[in-house]
């Protein structure tokens, strides 16, 4: 019998393509993402915070460390995540980066 499937967590096409303008200013940005990506495999108990709890649809901030205390939950990051089906076949749970946004520019605008 196959063991069962741990989380599964994509990408969606607005939060590649806003990472990408991201990335121009902020080089080590991926890297930030990799280890929230990895975080939600694991399933950490992660302070996010409900967009629509009914939906499944949470934001979480995400820091960047070269700018000190300015880069401390600079990025906002939202994403949805399924129900858990623990299941050999599928995942135990798929989590989609849905859009990414650099909070410091909400003030400017």
């Amino acid at each position: 019998m196959p063991p069962m499937r741990g989380t599964v967590v994509k990408r969606s096409l607005p939060f590649i393509s806003q990472l990408d303008q991201l990335l121009v200013d902020f080089p080590i940005l991926e890297r930030q993402i990799e280890e929230l990506e990895d975080a939600l495999k694991l399933d950490y108990d992660l302070n996010e915070f409900p967009i629509d709890a009914g939906l499944r649809v949470y934001a979480i901030r995400v820091d960047y460390p070269p700018h000190g205390s300015a880069g401390r939950g600079r990025f906002l990051v939202t994403y949805h995540a399924t129900d858990p089906e623990p299941s050999m076949h599928q995942p135990y749970r798929t989590v989609t980066l849905l859009t990414i946004a650099d909070r410091s520019r909400w003030d400017a605008d």
